[in-house]
């Protein structure tokens, strides 16, 4: 701890008023919930849930220790890297690693969309097309609404 934490604590103690941390739950059990949470990536609300106490208790916590907080930031970032650890390992696998190629060297291995050379130049005509192709497309039992949802989908495109 540091020694300004170490000073509040012994402040905190001294004092013995006020609302207690996590009413009347013990700090270390709280904190060691927190930390199971955090370590799974779950947000801070689950971690609340988890143990138990307030938002509110939790954010004067953090004020209080930001030891703790940075200790929170760590450990949400754990599953992050256990995932890309399995991902790395498991490259000798030709699907993952497509897909993990796919992701880090877009412009190589991306999934890319060609239009055809008429639309190109002429993204009305794009347009004027899907309408035509969603409109025969739409069976008699749409109604019109859902036509007219389907083309402001098209128009946005």
């Amino acid at each position: 701890m540091k020694t300004t934490q170490v000073k509040k604590q012994k402040k905190l103690n001294k004092n013995k008023v006020g609302r207690k941390w996590f009413d009347g739950k013990t700090e270390s059990d709280v904190v060691a919930k927190l930390k199971v949470v955090w370590g799974l990536g779950g947000s801070d609300a689950e971690a609340c849930y988890y143990a138990d106490i307030s938002k509110f208790s939790l954010s004067r916590y953090l004020d209080a220790y930001p030891d703790v907080e940075e200790l929170r930031n760590k450990l949400k970032e754990k599953p992050i890297l256990k995932a890309r650890e399995t991902v790395v390992k498991n490259l000798s696998n030709p699907d993952i690693a497509f897909r993990y190629l796919e992701r880090k060297k877009k412009d190589e291995f991306g999934a890319s969309v060609e239009l055809p050379d008429i639309f190109k130049n002429n993204i009305e005509a794009f347009h004027n097309e899907m309408k035509i192709y969603f409109i025969g497309n739409v069976g008699s039992t749409n109604t019109k609404r859902k036509k007219r949802n389907m083309l402001e989908t098209i128009e946005s495109i």
